[in-house]
């Protein structure tokens, strides 16, 4: 008789958030950044120092889970899930999202401004799955170096992504999404009338500040 029997308890967890800007009257867009796998919210959001324009209040919540990177128990990395008990972290993941966006939101004293949500690598796939399955109202959806995560309902979710004016932007020597794995991406997406679209650039698997800006603008 199997003696080893699972058991689960929810449990309150400190987890922190970044920002660039403030909510005020002046903010005219909320931007919230997702990073990817292996990396930390306090790090990833310096990059989007390149679009603070002082009217644009940018948020980068750092995943759950943290682990050493390399060997030398040095660097420090954040993971969005992992394989194990899958589902739970999808719903723990998406509790947090909605947590954050929910402290967020309510400190604007009018309007929330139109939301924009980037996901860098791992933090794609986590972002398409909080614009579909959480309750973020975003206006905009920007995939970074990652797709859509390939198990979501699309007959129920292609018109909530299409309505987000989904990109992808993706550089021509991404060593994750090479030429032939892009060309089964948009193969995928066309067969589930995903409306996406591709912005490339010349560069690696990371954050490129000229595109970067040009999308914000």
């Amino acid at each position: 008789m199997e003696r080893i029997k699972k058991h689960a308890i929810t449990v309150q967890k400190a987890a922190r958030f970044y920002t660039i800007g403030e909510a005020s009257s002046n903010t005219e867009s909320l931007w919230f950044v997702l990073h990817g796998y292996g990396q930390l919210a306090n790090y990833f959001i310096r990059h989007f120092e390149a679009i603070d324009n002082g009217k644009r209040l940018i948020v980068a919540p750092e995943a759950l889970s943290r682990f050493y990177v390399g060997g030398e128990y040095k660097r420090v990395g954040a993971s969005w899930m992992t394989k194990v008990e899958r589902a739970d972290e999808v719903e723990d993941y998406l509790h947090y999202l909605n947590q954050v966006a929910d402290h967020i939101t309510r400190s604007f004293a009018g309007p929330v401004p139109p939301i924009t949500v980037l996901g860098f690598s791992q933090g794609a796939t986590t972002a398409s799955r909080w614009v579909t399955l959480g309750n973020l109202p975003a206006k905009k959806l920007i995939l970074w170096a990652g797709t859509v995560a390939h198990d979501l309902d699309f007959d129920k979710y292609t018109p909530t992504l299409n309505a987000l004016n989904p990109s992808f932007v993706v550089g021509d020597k991404d060593y994750y999404i090479t030429p032939e794995r892009l060309e089964q991406e948009k193969a995928f997406l066309q067969s589930h009338n995903l409306k996406v679209d591709f912005i490339p650039f010349a560069g690696e698997h990371r954050l490129n500040k000229e595109v970067l800006q040009s999308i914000a603008d």
